[in-house]
């Protein structure tokens, strides 16, 4: 090998350990300041005092910075966008997209159609009514964002997707691809009604969209506080019962084609054709839709982080 070739797979090699020990250093320190660790297992991990009292201190200072950001966020809260949008709107555009369930009439007795519809309404109309009154409980270091994004399908007529981040995550990743989207259906409602609503313009032009996709996701276990309180609390019961059971069996998990292939045989159902170049074009078709969703939340996530820093840059 000449010279030359020599000193540049030798500088590779060192870029490629640096991007290691930063990823590896970084995911350290995130776990000791959320503490899901102890400090003598960071050190342990990075082997060295000085450099993991140096990276605990400029996480800290980061941290303050980000909080001080957060606290003149003039975003409102979606318990404060559910209480200003009229009642009768939010009901209206609620059930045009998620109709009453007819089926479960045939579950009831002596109940007529009209009198199911009335039932439901109410229902729904007590769940708005109990998420409007909430006392907001929000978890430290925690702050979500609610914001829609456009999506490459209609989702239920609206004209956005409603995805949830955390302000943190946000501020403090370099590139978008680090900020999780995350669920919130099994979320505490007092937790849930504090999450922020982004002032972004796609977001605050449909409002009503904004409030109906949020209402769907947080009935997802019902629509009274003190049973579906109950339901979460089974939930991840018995979630953590089939972790338990997950590490003392050796199978493997299904892949999506093989759970699909025995759900239809499950169910009956015949074999279902794949036409000869089918699978490629929908893969493309499956490609070019998560391309645009991407890019389209890059474009929302960039506007929700100026706006935070603008807020700082303004308070100095």
């Amino acid at each position: 090998m000449n010279p030359v070739d020599e000193y540049v797979n030798e500088k590779i090699t060192e870029l490629k350990k640096m991007q290691y020990e930063e990823l590896v250093y970084g995911k350290v320190i995130n776990l000791y300041v959320e503490g899901h660790i102890t400090y003598d297992i960071a050190l342990e991990t990075v082997g060295d005092k000085d450099i993991l009292d140096r990276l605990i201190a400029s996480r800290t200072e980061k941290e303050a910075i980000i909080q001080k950001s957060l606290k003149k966020n003039s975003m409102k809260t979606i318990q404060q966008v559910l209480q200003e949008l009229p009642t009768k709107e939010i009901k209206r555009v609620f059930f045009h997209r998620y109709p009453f369930n007819l089926m479960e009439v045939k579950e009831q007795d002596n109940i007529t159609i009209r009198e199911y519809k009335k039932k439901c309404t109410h229902r729904f109309l007590s769940f708005l009514n109990t998420l409007r009154k909430l006392e907001v409980k929000r978890n430290p270091g925690e702050t979500g964002i609610l914001y829609l994004r456009k999506n490459a399908e209609d989702y239920y007529d609206s004209d956005g997707y409603l995805e949830l981040v955390y302000a943190e995550e946000l501020l403090r990743a370099k590139e978008f691809e680090e900020v999780s989207s995350y669920a919130y259906e099994f979320s505490a409602w007092e937790e849930a009604v504090g999450f922020f609503v982004a002032d972004n313009k796609l977001t605050q032009d449909n409002l009503i969209d904004v409030a109906v996709q949020f209402l769907y996701e947080v009935s997802f276990l019902g629509y009274v506080k003190k049973d579906v309180d109950k339901k979460r609390a089974e939930f991840y019961q018995s979630l953590e019962e089939s972790d338990k059971q997950m590490k003392k069996s050796s199978a493997r998990p299904y892949t999506y084609d093989e759970f699909h292939t025995a759900m239809r045989d499950e169910l009956g159902l015949p074999t279902e054709e794949i036409y000869p170049e089918e699978q490629e074009l929908r893969s493309e078709i499956i490609g070019a839709q998560s391309a645009y969703a991407e890019y389209c939340r890059k474009v929302e996530l960039e506007r929700i982080r100026q706006q935070l820093t603008q807020d700082r840059k303004e308070e100095a």
